[in-house]
């Protein structure tokens, strides 16, 4: 299942399944972030002072045929503190057949290669069982509970946050996604 890659957000390219994707309603109840953008322009205003200010390492996840597959981001990135948070997103095609799983253990190895982060958080609503349960899966830890963080669908929902250590990102995932570092001991 190496038959994606990272690139860099071409607004050309990517602005409008981005948009279809993020301000679906369907899809919206899975992003933490919400843009109450009604337009194309709107949307691309609010992404562009994202990708500004908000977001530390973005990339759009493309099929080797150029074919948009989904994103990950980090955000509240702390230097100092050693932590950062992510994002993973797949498009609805691409999901349960393990894409999302490779691609966030791929982004965690390439923020653990150029960042000295020693921890990588992030947060899942609930109801989201199959990103919750594939984290788990991966190693991430449940380091807490927000409870009734979000209102969905008639029902307020906890918002679960997660982590992963470097130290148990090298011993059992970078010989796999980033050799370059599956050797370096913290």
């Amino acid at each position: 299942m190496n038959d994606f890659r990272f690139v860099r957000y071409d607004h050309r390219r990517h602005l409008e399944p981005l948009f279809d994707y993020m301000m679906s309603p369907e899809e919206q109840s899975l992003f933490l972030t919400h843009s109450i953008s009604n337009s194309i322009r709107d949307f691309d205003n609010w992404l562009q002072d994202r990708l500004k200010y908000h977001y530390h390492e973005f990339f759009v996840v493309e099929s080797l045929e150029g074919e948009l597959m989904g994103v990950v981001y980090s955000y509240d990135h702390r230097m100092q503190d050693g932590h950062c948070r992510i994002t993973v997103y797949m498009a609805p095609k691409w999901r349960r057949v393990g894409y999302g799983g490779m691609v966030g253990l791929r982004f965690i190895g390439q923020l653990f290669r150029f960042y000295p982060y020693h921890h990588i958080f992030c947060d899942v609503y609930r109801y989201n069982e199959e990103s919750l349960n594939s984290l788990l899966q991966a190693g991430f830890e449940n380091v807490g509970t927000l409870p009734q963080y979000r209102y969905h669908n008639g029902r307020y929902h906890d918002l679960v946050q997660l982590s992963i250590s470097r130290l148990y990102y090298t011993a059992h995932w970078a010989a796999l996604f980033t050799p370059e570092i599956a050797e370096v001991q913290e």
